[in-house]
């Protein structure tokens, strides 16, 4: 787990937003992209990443959410599948939907 800031949210260090989707109005489909260092996603512009997985109903949710707040703000986002990268999958496996803004963790 990342170090704790002084507003109470977790610094995600070295986890970068990355793509099993793509930005904006895709959902996370585990296509090809590269993994990053350390079998993380490669890293993006978008400011929200949501961390999900396949047949969590909760992160249905979260995405339809997100989604509304990217067309409302025009804030970039992306959704990542943890199951594609195994630090993410061991870091998030049973906290998914997790949410992360600006490189910090701040739902889960």
């Amino acid at each position: 787990m990342g170090a704790m800031n002084e507003a109470g949210t977790e610094e995600l260090g070295a986890v970068e937003p990355g793509a099993t989707g793509a930005t904006g109005a895709a959902a996370a489909d585990g296509g090809g992209q590269a993994a990053g260092a350390e079998g993380e996603p490669a890293g993006t512009d978008a400011r929200i990443v949501l961390y999900v997985r396949e047949g969590c109903h909760l992160c249905d949710v979260a995405f339809e959410i997100v989604e509304q707040i990217s067309l409302e703000t025009g804030a970039q986002y992306i959704a990542v599948d943890i199951d594609y990268y195994p630090e993410l999958k061991d870091r998030f496996h049973d906290d998914v939907p997790v949410l992360a803004v600006d490189g910090r963790l701040v739902a889960r």
